[in-house]
């Protein structure tokens, strides 16, 4: 929210006073010149909120440890279990490989959403 905030506080209020000025509603301005303008601060709250809420493996432990029985187990909860519980180092590592390559799909699916230019 705060990178949100400081892309909307950073915009030219030039911009929004011509656009009334030309007959312009408060909607219009947001969608028409607001959004377009922070789609880049967006952009990168949403892959950063993304990347962390996926690669979390914290919350899941402390709150339920998977159960019960297996109902609440994430992949990274199952990654650090393979690789620090039962000792699988090789497991774990095509676990996180597997983790890494869900992580860039998900950034190119934002990235071509957006339609940002790179």
């Amino acid at each position: 929210m705060i990178m949100i905030l400081a892309g909307l506080k950073g915009l030219p209020h030039e911009l929004t006073e011509a656009a009334q000025v030309d007959g312009a509603n408060s909607v219009q301005v947001f969608f028409k010149i607001k959004l377009p303008m922070i789609i880049t601060p967006a952009l990168i709250s949403s892959i950063v909120l993304t990347m962390s809420n996926f690669n979390n493996v914290t919350i899941p432990m402390i709150l339920t440890s998977g159960g019960p029985g297996e109902s609440t187990n994430v992949i990274t909860l199952m990654l650090y279990r393979t690789g620090f519980g039962y000792f699988q180092f090789g497991l774990a590592s095509a676990l996180s490989f597997l983790v890494l390559l869900l992580n860039v799909i998900l950034v190119m699916i934002y990235v071509k959403v957006v339609k940002y230019k790179i």
